[in-house]
């Protein structure tokens, strides 16, 4: 997993794409829109452990990422 503290940021260079973070249960803990080729999201309200960044995008490719809050 890809570890952060309290910022994580994603990139594709794919725009338009949505991406949602979820906790290791399911639940959703935040989401956001790629309108540039980055987007960034305080986590820093969230617990330390593993998340999974969801990446879907308009030509209906889905990515999926592990990450790890330190």
């Amino acid at each position: 997993p890809v570890p952060f503290q309290e910022q994580l940021f994603v990139r594709s260079p794919r725009l338009g794409c949505t991406v949602q973070i979820y906790d290791s249960r399911g639940v959703q803990v935040d989401d956001g829109v790629l309108e540039d080729n980055v987007v960034s999201f305080d986590l820093s309200h969230i617990a330390t452990g593993t998340y999974f960044v969801v990446l879907r995008c308009a030509d209906g490719s889905v990515k999926v990422f592990r990450v790890f809050k330190t």
